[in-house]
């Protein structure tokens, strides 16, 4: 019941959703639905027996009478037995192993059929009918058909009694595989729906997807602009820095270019002034004193490091090394005193 439940509420969606621009496949493969009956007819007595035509007579009778009945229903789509004996003369099987309860489903060998009435008989007078189940192989009906006689003990072609009985007990058993039938569809429709929405869902997902990447790409690419554009400007920014810089330092440099040559003009007068004296004092067997030698010396060291400085381009080093030096030349100064 639940089942059927949710199967009708299922239906109710795959119904409002059929379009309204022309008939639904669904309603119209419901009203399509028809179970199909057909018959087979069998001698089953000795093959040299006299009977063995009136035998026959009466089972075509008896299948005529039941293709009649069954006509007349709606709900039944009734295959002559014509076909049915085209479809066993190419399978080459016999009827009684083919339609034994034991022989299990029958479904493929006889294809869209849902129930087969096999009609057997080895007397004119008698014949035994059985409704098998053609997906199951399970017998549904059966039944014992006498041949009606008049008051003279003629033979009747009158229906036998059995006639209404199968076909009301068929009836029966085909209400019951149409209802099965449409519940199938039903589940058929409603996974049909189910895996049309899943589809549709997968795809939608995908186009998410395909737009959540192509947003992702927009994002990073921007992003790598504004980094770039970011790093161009920091060097931009450093680059003019530098700019500056040099230009302060080379600034710096020019005023300290003037005490660096002052300095250097004084080392030279001292240099010169002492080179004079040492020269007098060796030709009178003397020397210049080891601590003036030793100020010339440490002087000309760092009028040298003070020359590096200035070509390094480094003003801050340059002007204590020009402080430096003018302290030794000071020194220097107060022994010629």
């Amino acid at each position: 019941m639940r089942l059927m439940i949710r199967l009708s509420a299922a239906l109710l969606v795959f119904w409002t959703s059929c379009s309204p621009s022309g008939p639904c496949v669904f309603a119209q493969q419901t009203a399509e639905l028809r179970v199909s009956v057909g018959a087979v007819t069998k001698y089953s007595g000795a093959p040299s027996s006299s009977d063995r035509q009136r035998c026959q007579d009466f089972l075509d009778l008896l299948e005529t009478q039941l293709a009649t009945e069954f006509l007349k229903s709606p709900e039944v789509d009734y295959l002559d037995r014509s076909s049915l004996d085209e479809i066993f003369q190419e399978l080459h099987v016999s009827s009684d192993v083919a339609f034994d309860q034991s022989s299990g489903p029958l479904r493929g060998l006889l294809g869209r059929l849902d129930f087969l009435i096999v009609a057997t008989a080895s007397s004119p007078t008698s014949a035994r009918v059985r409704v098998l189940d053609v997906e199951t192989g399970a017998v549904k009906v059966v039944a014992v058909c006498e041949r009606r006689t008049s008051i003279f003990a003629s033979r009747s072609a009158a229906a036998p009694e059995c006639i209404a009985s199968i076909v009301s007990q068929t009836q029966s058993v085909v209400k019951t595989r149409l209802a099965v039938k449409r519940q199938r569809l039903m589940k058929a429709a409603v996974a049909k729906r189910a895996a049309q929405e899943q589809r549709t869902k997968l795809a939608q997902r995908e186009r998410e997807e395909v737009r959540k990447r192509a947003q992702r790409e927009k994002e990073e690419e921007t992003r790598r602009a504004q980094e770039e554009q970011t790093a161009a400007q920091q060097r931009a920014e450093e680059e003019r820095a530098a700019q500056q810089r040099q230009a302060e330092i080379e600034d710096q440099i020019n005023a300290a270019r003037p005490k660096y040559e002052d300095a250097i003009t004084r080392l030279s007068a001292q240099t010169t002034f002492w080179k004079k004296i040492d020269g007098e004092l060796r030709s009178r067997g003397f020397s210049l004193r080891s601590d003036v030698q030793s100020a010339l010396k440490s002087a000309q060291l760092t009028a040298d490091r003070c020359g590096e400085f200035l070509t390094a381009g480094k003003p801050d080093a340059l002007n204590t090394c020009i402080n430096e030096l003018s302290q030794e030349l000071d020194r220097l100064e107060k022994y010629r005193q």
